[in-house]
């Protein structure tokens, strides 16, 4: 006769983690995402970290039927974290744990009432992620992929963040419809917050950056705007970076257009290296 599960509220610390971690499993576990540990480590250590129904179900001999990628992030950290604990569980359950799906951003900003949450997480993952690359030659996924939903409301519940980003919506999808490019909606997006965020210069020359993005009325032949929509329109531009690039380049290529039309610059053409070109400030 199986034991029956008990539940408790346990003040899980990293060498309870780690010990519960080193019992050899009764089934194979699957692969550790290193992606979803670093999103684990990044709660714990900025306090986001919050006790749910989601508990770490542990077999009869406190092996670990359900909560690895969890306790492989307490493990490698100091704090000791709060959370409900299964014990006693039935092992031959093992196969229907984590057959849902999990909650994406969108989701959990569509909870909180906000309007277009694809575009909308998406977008503020990367502008958060800007200050953090800049100056560097690291990619916009180096970043976001540590970040969590909490992370995401917090960074649209900003005053700065949140009003700059949503206001970016709308001429992001100007752009990317004006260029006949709808995969560019989400970094057109980031481009305009990117630029309204950090910029000294005025809202109405930032409003004229974005309309000529994307009506490309009135550019010469040496206009930085122009530069930017061949980039994205030609072949060899946007179009060669791989998907991995592509976040990155448009930001970097978009903000020395930017920096180049805010200054009186002209520029003929723009391009990105990966791995070698330094994402540049905003002036």
């Amino acid at each position: 006769m199986s034991k029956q599960i008990r539940f408790e509220l346990v003040k899980i610390s990293p060498q309870m983690a780690r010990e519960w971690l080193a019992i050899p499993p009764l089934h194979t576990p699957r692969t550790l995402r290193q992606r979803n540990i670093g999103k684990i480590l990044h709660s714990i250590n900025e306090g986001d970290w919050q006790v749910n129904h989601h508990a770490i179900a542990l077999a009869p001999d406190n092996s670990v039927l359900d909560g690895r990628h969890r306790l492989t992030g307490i493990a490698a950290q100091r704090k000791h974290v709060m959370s409900w604990v299964a014990y006693d569980c039935d092992p031959d359950t093992f196969d229907s744990m984590d057959n849902g799906s999990s909650r994406s951003p969108g989701d959990t900003l569509k909870t909180a009432g906000y309007n277009d949450v694809n575009v909308l997480s998406a977008a503020t993952r990367q502008v958060v992620s800007y200050p953090q690359i800049l100056d560097t030659t690291s990619t916009l996924g180096s970043i976001t992929g540590q970040l969590t939903n909490t992370d995401i409301r917090k960074a649209l519940q900003d005053p700065d963040v949140g009003k700059a980003v949503q206001e970016a919506v709308r001429p992001g999808h100007q752009i990317s419809k004006g260029v006949g490019k709808y995969g560019t909606r989400t970094s057109a997006t980031v481009l305009i917050a990117v630029i309204s965020l950090y910029t000294d210069q005025s809202e109405d020359i930032v409003e004229e950056f974005a309309n000529r993005m994307g009506d490309g009325l009135h550019l010469g032949p040496d206009s930085p705007i122009a530069a930017m929509r061949n980039w994205i329109l030609y072949p060899g531009g946007y179009g060669k970076m791989t998907g991995t690039y592509r976040p990155t380049a448009f930001l970097y290529c978009g903000i020395k257009c930017w920096n180049d039309f805010a200054s009186g610059a002209e520029r003929h053409r723009v391009i990105y290296r990966p791995t070698r070109d330094i994402m540049p400030e905003v002036i």
